[in-house]
């Protein structure tokens, strides 16, 4: 069942197991590909990897993440040099997809060199920055800025677009009950919180085209109060929406990054890459570090094999859509069970940085299951300038 096809939407995908988005590393200080995205992705399809999904693409300027080498689908530039990225996988008959987003209050001014923006004036305590309440004008913008991006990467030859919709992103803060506050139409009730992330995909569709596969990412839940029920009943809404062809099951924000992915959590290279800590002298950068660490250890989460899978179960039938799941998936025996189950596929990251070849070891019985030891020194990196790969084996 894992190398047989499934479609999202009209395009046929060869296999089962997705590279879930993941950060790269790979852009320069304008957040243009660099020519090493093309080895990166091209690493992935040659390796028969049926479907990609690229890390965060930023939908503006204000709505970039904080990572130092971030890249974006804004420019006529960085359109260029993703159509070689896509131009790449397309050789070996795999097929990829953007990831676009924004982040909203997760990202910092010094950064964007823009406003903060959210649904609401609720700071996020990792952040720490007090956002300014989006009216409904700069709504309504945010909205063309996604079909923009959308439509920039189907430019691009992506085959498809990722809203990411999860993580504690924009879209997710319109999602939840805590950072969602607002008493208009796009507040309240499960209809006007999930108004947002509707009027993005009609957007998008009205753009690209209805066949434009698009897809998003959701949380099961996360650590501030927004619950897998939360998602039961975005899902229910979400059957009428026929904009959306194919939604991914993941979990959490990135206030608490660590209970997102789990496992280890160094945080000795957290305090050294982090732009938290940078801004402050030597010994109150210390202090506040011990502090938010004590904080950070007292709330992770343990890992488990296929961590999100027992949520997910829980609210799978609610959904007529295909279904993607992720988190902490590693074997094959397990991917057969969560395919027997009903999820149309699987996503898998930190296993990729470590063997972008799994696809085939999988397929030629050369393996059962991922070399990933959930170390994250890779995801440590992502806050470093250098390019996302497993540091075992560097």
């Amino acid at each position: 069942m894992i190398f047989t096809p499934f479609k999202i939407n009209h395009l046929t995908i060869n296999n089962r197991i997705i590279r879930a988005a993941t950060y790269e590393g790979c852009a320069d200080a304008n957040q243009v590909p660099l020519l090493s995205m093309i080895g990166f992705y091209e690493e992935l399809a040659k390796n028969e990897v049926g479907l990609i999904i690229t890390g965060f693409n930023a939908t503006s300027q204000a709505g970039r993440a904080i990572q130092p080498r971030q890249a974006s689908i804004q420019t006529t530039e960085q359109v260029k040099m993703w159509k070689k990225v896509t131009d790449r996988v397309h050789l070996y008959e795999s097929k990829i997809f953007m990831q676009i987003s924004h982040a909203g209050r997760q990202t910092l001014k010094k950064v964007t060199n823009r406003r903060i923006v959210a649904p609401s004036r609720i700071a996020s305590p990792l952040f720490r920055q007090t956002p300014t309440i989006l009216n409904k004008t700069e709504i309504k913008n945010i909205i063309t800025e996604y079909a923009t991006a959308a439509l920039n990467a189907k430019m691009a030859g992506f085959d498809g677009v990722q809203i990411h919709s999860a993580h504690g992103y924009l879209i997710h803060q319109f999602l939840s009950p805590h950072t969602n506050q607002r008493t208009d139409q796009y507040g309240g009730s499960y209809g006007n919180r999930l108004r947002f992330l509707k009027e993005i995909l009609v957007e998008i569709k009205k753009q690209c085209g209805l066949t434009f596969p698009t897809i998003i990412k959701l949380s099961l839940g996360d650590d501030f109060g927004y619950t897998v029920n939360d998602t039961r009943e975005y899902l229910c809404l979400l059957n009428e929406c026929s904009e959306v062809d194919a939604i991914e099951l993941s979990y959490g924000t990135m206030d608490r990054p660590f209970n997102i992915i789990r496992g280890n959590a160094p945080l000795d290279l957290y305090y050294r890459f982090s732009p938290f800590f940078k801004a402050y002298p030597g010994f109150l950068k210390q202090l506040i570090f011990l502090l938010v660490s004590k904080k950070l250890k007292r709330n992770l989460m343990p890992f488990n094999l296929n961590y999100n899978w027992e949520s997910a179960k829980e609210i799978q039938t609610h959904s007529t859509k295909p279904l993607f799941l992720t988190g902490g998936i590693r074997k094959v025996a397990d991917i057969r069970s969560i395919l027997e189950k009903g999820f149309t596929a699987v996503t898998l990251s930190r296993p990729f940085i470590r063997e972008p070849e799994l696809m085939l070891k999988f397929r030629y019985h050369l393996a059962d299951e991922s070399q990933c030891i959930n170390c994250n020194l890779c995801t440590i990196h992502c806050d470093s300038p250098k390019q996302t790969h497993c540091y075992l084996l560097s």
